[in-house]
This record gives C-alpha cells, structure tokens and sequence, in this order.
C-alpha cells in the first residue's frame, strides 16, 4: 500500500466514523424531542411511507357532493 493510498483510506475512515457521529446525535435528538411532544406522528408519516391519495371520478366526487349536501341539510337537489 502506497502512502496516497493510505491516505485515502484514512479519509474514508474519517468520513464514515463523521457520519456515523452525526447519525447518533440525529437520534438522540429525535428521541428527546419526541418525547415532549403531545401528539406522536404515525410511524408511516416519519417514515415518508404515507399511502398515495387516490383520485376521484367525476361519478364519485357527484355522489360526495349529493352525500355532503344531505349530511349539512340541504334542502336542494343536486342535479
């Protein structure tokens, strides 16, 4: 091994050991902060795994519409 490529490696090492370290603070804040707080997020939303919103047809969303306009009272009929 060459003396450049001890050097190298010596840098690889450094890099990876400064990660790791920034890692572990990353979660002890985290697990500090989520301990004061009053509504814990799903795992799913930490994670970045929330579930893709489906897109309504124009037949669904006029059956919402007929739905809400019953729930709040209406008294007109959506045509």
């Amino acid at each position: 091994m060459t003396p450049h490529e001890l050097n190298l490696n010596i840098q690889d090492f450094n890099e990876k050991q400064r990660a790791l370290n920034e890692e572990k603070i990353v979660l002890t804040y985290l697990g500090a902060y989520w301990q004061r707080i009053n509504k814990f997020p799903s795992l799913n939303k930490v994670l970045g795994k929330e579930p893709e919103k489906k897109k309504m047809t124009d037949e669904e969303m006029f059956k919402q519409v007929k739905r809400l306009n019953a729930l709040f009272g209406g008294t007109e009929e959506v045509k």
